[in-house]
């Protein structure tokens, strides 16, 4: 609405300059003034804009000069009429008109022949004692807004889905980046899993290497060592050879001997105890002896002892 007003009052200075020449003129004009009067009339009638846009003129008597679309109101006094609300026109508009500004009143409109609310815009020309002045519908203002308001929502509405389209493309974007740094990740994981298990299989390859070494080197069969690594078996161990124990010998314990006798002397065997009670050698040595002695017996009974 504030651009409305602007507007007609654009629209009523524009009027004023195009008067100036005859409302403004210096004292010394030929012209008299009746007829500077009648041009600024002439000039204010050519003016108009739009179908329902153009200028009036009243004096301050509520007098009419002027009105291009009812030519039958000029000439007549309006100081008392009134519009379907009971509410005084033309006095309105004069009473505005002594400071300038901006006035609603209800008027008849000629393109529909119906009373409609209207906005105008009035100032005083005080050296003529005039009124002049123009006005909009306000059906137009309101049709002029609903269409601003209509373009403004199309206009919101195709900004929305460009944004949702935008926004969209954005999502589309960030998820197939999405999914090719995911691939990428899934690659690298699986090289890098690859990788692993070449490790570990090279590194069980090594073991197994290292076990039929060990293999080959404590047992001179190939084969085993082979059987070894082919089996995965971590390490191998020979069983040392076992080595039969010797069997004590079997004494027979008693006292201490003093000194060595001649029985213990004879019979090989050392003192441990009294002579009474000798040692017993193993059999197998007590068995050389006795043939040792045996042997000496013989020899002594053939000698003739």
């Amino acid at each position: 609405m504030s651009s409305k007003e602007l507007e007609l009052r654009h629209y009523v200075e524009i009027a004023r300059s195009a008067i100036a020449p005859y409302y403004d003129a210096p004292p010394n004009d030929p012209r008299s003034k009746d007829a500077r009067r009648q041009l600024a009339l002439d000039a204010l009638q050519r003016l108009d804009f739009g179908q329902d846009g153009y200028f009036f003129v009243y004096t301050m008597r509520g007098t009419s000069l002027m009105q291009p679309r009812q030519p039958d109101l000029v000439g007549r006094d309006l100081w008392l009429l009134r519009d379907p609300n009971g509410a005084l026109t033309i006095q309105a508009l004069i009473n505005q008109a002594s400071r300038g500004g901006y006035v609603r009143y209800v008027w008849r409109r000629l393109s529909t022949a119906k009373f409609a609310p209207k906005l105008g815009y009035v100032i005083p020309l005080e050296r003529w004692c005039w009124m002049i002045g123009t006005g909009i519908y306000l059906e137009d203002v309101e049709s002029t807004l609903s269409r601003i308001d209509g373009q403004a929502a199309s206009n919101i509405d195709r900004k929305v889905m460009w944004i949702g389209a935008i926004a969209l493309a954005a999502l589309a974007s960030i998820a197939v980046c999405a999914a090719v740094l995911n691939i990428s990740e899934h690659r690298s994981a699986d090289i890098k899993l690859k990788r692993l298990a070449r490790q570990v299989v090279e590194s069980q390859e090594q073991e197994r290497a290292a076990v039929a070494r060990i293999a080959r080197r404590h047992q001179p069969d190939a084969g085993v060592g082979q059987a070894a690594a082919r089996i995965g078996v971590v390490a191998f161990r020979t069983r040392p050879r076992a080595i039969p124990k010797r069997k004590p010998r079997s004494r027979r314990a008693s006292a201490a001997c003093p000194s060595s006798c001649a029985k213990c002397a004879a019979s090989r065997t050392r003192c441990v105890g009294p002579c009474s009670t000798t040692s017993v050698l193993p059999r197998a040595r007590t068995a050389r002896a006795r043939t040792r002695r045996t042997g000496r017996h013989r020899s002594e009974i053939r000698n003739g002892v």
